[in-house]
């Protein structure tokens, strides 16, 4: 739609939706005839020179870009006529602009691309044509283009050829094959005919040979696949650019051409398709022969895995399941089914993929799948020869480890019947002689010694040697009867004087020695009685070779209990004794001397202990401090050291004496109250008892237990003259009075110390006491 400028003044015009929308769309349409306008010129542009069209068909590559070229140009043309046409018949259309509007932006997209690939065109077929038909007459250059075209052309030779001579078609058996051999030989005819054109200017004999050597490789005579090697194919192509006669213009010119052309027409050949095709026929063929080799190899080693197994785990019976390699070999079997199945299902897979193929593939794709299905086969096929390479260092040890087990189970077989036979032979040997007892358990070691030469099931061989072993215990069960009917009256004997009545040791004082010694003989004894009744119980589960050594232990058993009853009666006669001289009179008087001078001597030792703290060494220090806590650990001490005598000399020179004297007494009573009262009688007691109480406790020198607590001097007044004044005052006034003195009683000499007093005093009374008890006991 056009506009025209008025100077009118403007009119306001009210349009209604359908108005306004369709304007808008005619602008749309405009804008986009606009550039499709512009891009219709640049096609319209878009050229080829009459001189590249006429000589194009003689060159193979240019001839290609101009027939594309031209195609291109076709297309364009004719989308442009088709817009013109249908902008022409829907531009007053409105109902009809949307739909023209996206043809036009289709199309403009699709010229913009295709003027952009005519652009390229038309610049590839500038530059061939430049370089085929070079714009000179000057023969240095054209020989300089000449041998730029020579070079191309030997590279492309040199790839070409060689790739021939290692190509293996010609089998007359594949349509394929044959039909790929056909059209390589006839493009080759072709070629060679450019090549032994004259106006190449190649060296003929070289092409003749070429030739032959190409044709005897196909096997094009006898359609029969040669292999023989053919000579140096690159010396050969070499050789062919060998220029010869006089060159002009002209002759350099078509070189030129012709060497281009067959650069570019051998290069455009799908050699590769047919390479291809001989690599995948090659392939398939190796990879159909490593399938077949998978195909009988891995079933037979998976059937051989599984015989070797089952010929093993059938020697075992249910019982040997639990142990670990019979478990690990049980799982084993599934695994090398599964393995044998999969081995199946992939041959099975692979020979279905391989029939369901499309027929419309071509050869090339036809062989490309069973190529890729091979490929999936043998790796699948791999990957359980991998499974089965890794587990056969495992089924090795497994064959060695069942078998180890085996004969391991077979030698505890043995070695346990044996064992059952050496014990019944023991057993039989207490009651009966050897000749007889060989003769019974003959059968039994017949069949022992040949279990390791066997190769039976398990459970047959132990089925039988349990059978022979129950028939051994039942010899060692009656073996054990005759036991117990000799030994049982003997025992009871034994029980009736281990429970006979006894006095027991509860009915005698803790002083009693025997006291102690009665109370443990009675647990001792009681153990020994259990385990004399622990042991003949043990015979029920005493094997038959360690029936004569229980024998034996029984002896002792009894022995040592008969023994301990024998003693229990001995110790009790000896503490009734003992417990009689506990209670005696002189023993009890014994008993007073021995407490008096252990008052006596703690109260030495808590007046005067403190005040030595300050007068002694660290080590006396810290017998005092001891001795502070408790002053009665002296009287627990049967021995003193010379340090410890010091210290209590340097307390009170009285406490080692009074110390020393009560030892004598307690050594007096621990004879005459000892386990073996017969070394010591009553009246060898009693009179040492008199002698000790005489010697240091009742006698007319008693002044020397106040040494050390009154002055020397006083001590002298005291012994030598008050001493003997008092003793004739006293014995005058019992003289007169007519006193009694079957005793005699002494008295402290004046001046005395309390020990002193103290000491008199119990001697007096200790003196009469003893003198009052019986001579015998």
């Amino acid at each position: 739609m056009r506009r025209h400028n008025s100077k009118k003044p403007r009119q306001v015009i009210i349009l209604s939706p359908d108005t306004e929308e369709n304007y808008s769309q005619s602008a749309e349409i405009d804008e986009l005839m606009k550039q499709f306008h512009s891009l219709a010129k640049i096609h319209r542009n878009l050229k080829l020179e009459d001189a590249v069209s006429r000589v194009a068909d003689r060159e193979f590559s240019l001839n290609q870009y101009v027939t594309a070229f031209q195609k291109m140009t076709a297309k364009a043309n004719s989308l442009i006529e088709q817009i013109l046409m249908h902008y022409r018949n829907r531009i007053d259309h409105p109902a009809y602009h949307q739909s023209l509007i996206k043809e036009i932006t289709e199309t403009i997209l699709q010229l913009q691309k295709m003027a952009i690939q005519r652009t390229s065109l038309q610049n590839a077929i500038e530059q061939r044509f430049a370089q085929v038909f070079p714009d000179t007459n000057n023969i240095d250059e054209l020989q300089v283009h000449r041998e730029l075209a020579a070079e191309a052309l030997q590279k492309q030779l040199d790839k070409f050829f060689p790739s021939i001579f290692i190509l293996r078609i010609g089998n007359k058996k594949d349509s394929t094959s044959i039909k790929l051999t056909k059209e390589l030989i006839n493009f080759l005819n072709d070629t060679f005919l450019l090549l032994k054109d004259k106006t190449t200017g190649l060296n003929m004999e070289t092409v003749k040979t070429l030739e032959r050597a190409v044709y005897a490789h196909l096997g094009v005579k006898s359609w029969f696949m040669k292999t023989t090697a053919s000579q140096n194919t690159s010396e050969l192509i070499t050789n062919l650019f060998y220029w010869q006669g006089q060159e002009s213009i002209v002759t350099l010119k078509k070189q030129l051409v012709a060497l281009h052309h067959l650069n570019t027409k051998i290069a455009a050949f799908p050699l590769h398709a047919i390479k291809e095709f001989d690599m995948l026929s090659q392939l398939t063929e190796q990879n159909e022969q490593t399938i077949r080799a998978h195909a009988l190899k891995l079933p037979a080693e998976l059937s051989e895995f599984s015989r070797d197994l089952n010929e093993r785990l059938r020697l075992f019976s249910s019982e040997d399941s639990e142990k670990p390699i019979i478990a690990k070999a049980r799982t084993k079997r599934p695994l090398l089914n599964e393995w044998s199945n999969q081995v199946d299902a992939i041959l099975a897979t692979y020979q279905q993929q391989c029939s369901q193929l499309a027929p419309s593939l071509s050869a090339l794709e036809r062989l490309q799948s069973i190529c890729e299905q091979q490929e999936i086969c043998i790796q699948a096929l791999q990957n359980i020869e991998r499974l089965m390479e890794h587990y056969r260092p495992e089924h090795s040890m497994l064959k060695q480890k069942l078998n180890l087990e085996y004969e391991s189970q077979k030698k505890l077989l043995f070695h346990k019947l044996s064992q059952s036979i050496q014990e019944t032979n023991q057993a039989l040997l207490v009651i009966r002689d050897k000749v007889t007892v060989d003769f019974e358990l003959s059968e039994a070691r017949s069949f022992c010694e040949k279990i390791l030469q066997q190769q039976q099931p398990l459970y047959a061989l132990r089925m039988h040697a349990e059978y022979i072993a129950n028939k051994l215990e039942k010899e060692v069960s009656a073996v054990k009867q005759l036991i117990k009917n000799k030994w049982q009256p003997d025992l009871q004997q034994l029980y009736e004087a281990y429970y006979a009545p006894h006095s027991g040791y509860t009915q005698y004082s803790k002083t009693n020695p025997c006291q102690p010694l009665l109370e443990q003989h009675y647990l001792a004894m009681a153990r020994q009685k259990r385990s004399l009744d622990k042991h003949w119980r043990k015979l029920e589960t005493t094997g038959g070779a360690e029936i004569r050594a229980w024998l034996g232990s029984l002896q002792s058993h009894r022995d040592e209990l008969y023994y301990d009853i024998q003693y229990r009666n001995s110790l009790e006669r000896q503490a009734k004794i003992i417990q009689q001289r506990l209670e005696h009179p002189a023993y009890q008087a014994s008993i007073k001397i021995i407490n008096a001078l252990d008052k006596e001597i703690i109260r030495l030792l808590q007046k005067y202990s403190p005040k030595m703290r300050n007068f002694c060494n660290e080590e006396e220090q810290s017998m005092l401090a001891d001795l502070a806590q408790n002053p009665a650990l002296c009287l627990e001490k049967k021995e003193f050291s010379d340090d410890e005598s010091i210290m209590y000399d340097k307390i009170d020179r009285r406490i080692m004496k009074l110390i020393n004297i009560r030892l004598l007494f307690i050594k007096e009573n621990n004879s005459y109250i000892s386990i073996n009262p017969h070394l010591t009688n009553h009246t060898q007691y009693r009179e040492a008892l008199i002698k000790h109480v005489n010697d240091h406790l009742h006698n007319g020198n008693m002044e020397h237990y106040s040494d050390g607590k009154r002055h020397y001097f006083t001590q002298w007044i005291r012994t030598y003259v008050l001493r003997p004044l008092q003793t004739t005052a006293i014995g005058t006034y019992d003289y007169f009075a007519k006193r009694d003195n079957k005793h005699q009683f002494f008295y402290a000499t004046p001046g005395a110390c309390e020990t002193e007093k103290n000491l008199i005093a119990l001697g007096n009374e200790m003196s009469s006491e003893l003198a009052a008890t019986a001579p015998a006991a």
